[in-house]
């Protein structure tokens, strides 16, 4: 993609996510990293673009959160009826535990995840 002539927008920002997308994955590939584009912020002329990096396979801050507070709550990660906490967030004070269920993810409170995980 040649930008010297033209302005950013939504569509011509779209081409250049999938470019950087495959550029990146390919690079991750070789080198053992995950890569998400995260939010473009732009103007007229210039772009801000959040791109985040982990080891492939590595657990994400969320996920590492988990483990403690699964132990500090006597949760299990599997509950009753299938459902399996995979995440919390500590900084999502109403709705913290993020769970999967019949393929989908869940956002619950304290209160549900004791009602689903509770040992």
């Amino acid at each position: 993609m040649n930008f010297k002539s033209l302005n950013f927008d939504r569509k011509n920002l779209n081409t250049l996510r999938a470019e950087m997308g495959a550029l990146l994955k390919k690079y991750g590939v070789e080198s053992n990293l995950e890569f998400t584009i995260g939010n473009m912020r732009f103007s007229d002329t210039e772009v801000d673009i959040k791109v985040k990096a982990k080891i492939s396979g590595a657990p994400s801050r969320s996920e590492q959160a988990l483990g403690p507070i699964m132990r500090q709550y006597d949760f299990k990660q599997i509950g009753r009826d299938g459902r399996k906490l995979v995440e919390y967030k500590r900084r999502n004070h109403k709705y913290p535990f993020i769970f999967e269920y019949t393929g989908k993810r869940f956002k619950c409170s304290y209160e549900k995840a004791k009602m689903y995980f509770a040992a």
